[in-house]
């Protein structure tokens, strides 16, 4: 009809199929990575909480998501 036969259509769609699954299986996989908490966390701002691991702001008086006081924080060298 287009003036090729199916074979050659399939012969150049397969390695376009493959290089589209496997960029999206590395975009998953990086998406993934950055939704974790790095345990070495220490920015300008934030720090990991010692207790839970939640992120933590170094200006908040306890951990938002466990309640740990900013000063056992601050004992466990979190800081």
């Amino acid at each position: 009809m287009f003036g090729f036969d199916t074979s050659s259509l399939m012969m150049f769609l397969f390695p376009v199929v493959i290089v589209l699954i496997i960029v999206t299986i590395v975009k998953s996989q990086k998406s993934t990575d950055q939704n974790e908490p790095s345990k070495n966390l220490h920015t300008d701002r934030l720090t990991l909480c010692p207790d839970c691991g939640g992120k933590v702001s170094k200006r908040a008086i306890s951990c938002p998501h466990c309640g740990l006081p900013m000063s056992e924080m601050i004992k466990e060298g979190s800081l």
